[in-house]
Parts: C-alpha cells; sequence; structure tokens
C-alpha cells in the first residue's frame, strides 16, 4: 500500500480504485485469449506515467499496459479503459475496451474481440 500512495503522490493523482485493489493483490498480471491484456507493475507504471509521449496524448489518464502486441491499455479518471494502437494513439484508433479493468480482463478471458467496439472518432 505505502508504494501505491508514494506512485499517487508522485505523480499527482489516484489509481482508479478498481486498479488500486488489482495492484494490492499482484504487482502486473497478464491474461491471453484471442487477445491479451498485459498489466504494468507498480514500477512500470511510474515508469510509464513520466512519459510525455503517452501523458501528452491522454492527459490525466494511466498507461497500464499493453494487449502483447501494438495496442496500449490506458485508464481515464473515472475508471473506463481505453485499448489504443500504439502507434497512433489517436481517437480514430482507440476503443472503449470496458468500465473497468476489471471488465476489460474479463472480456479477454471470454474472448472477445475488443476491436470490434465503437471507435471513440471517426
Amino acid at each position: 500500500m505505502e508504494t501505491l500512495d508514494a506512485l499517487e503522490g508522485d505523480v499527482g493523482r489516484p489509481l482508479p480504485p478498481d486498479l488500486r485493489e488489482l495492484l494490492l493483490r499482484s504487482d502486473g498480471i497478464g491474461v491471453a485469449a484471442s487477445c491479451g491484456c498485459y498489466l504494468e507493475s507498480v514500477l512500470g507504471l511510474r515508469r510509464l506515467a513520466a512519459d510525455d509521449m503517452y501523458t501528452s496524448a491522454f492527459p490525466g489518464a494511466w498507461l497500464v499496459g499493453d494487449d502483447g502486441a501494438s495496442a496500449l491499455y490506458v485508464v481515464r479518471t473515472d475508471g473506463s479503459v481505453l485499448l489504443t494502437d500504439r502507434g497512433s494513439l489517436e481517437p480514430r484508433d482507440t476503443v472503449v475496451a470496458g468500465a473497468s479493468v476489471s471488465d476489460v480482463l474479463a472480456a479477454v478471458l471470454d474472448g472477445r474481440d475488443l476491436w470490434s467496439l465503437p471507435r471513440l472518432a471517426g
């Protein structure tokens, strides 16, 4: 818990409760079916939070991991999770993958095609 508190204090924003709870149980996690979801450790989250490329593309959000290929998972302040193309980081290449990290992990385990969800922008 102290590590998470320090991370939040250093970055200047709280972790969404769902993500915080997962990190208290496991310092990073990975699941895969037809799509993958690999969440960073606390140290990895700290590193990603300091990367200007991601923080400017998704202000106030947490870049939390990837799909094991060419996409990144981003958690917004409301806890919802975006899946975005690592190469563009543009709304036209981004979907809302779930209402929470737990929802996304369940969808991945169910084998759902997250890229079939509506894009943020056309």
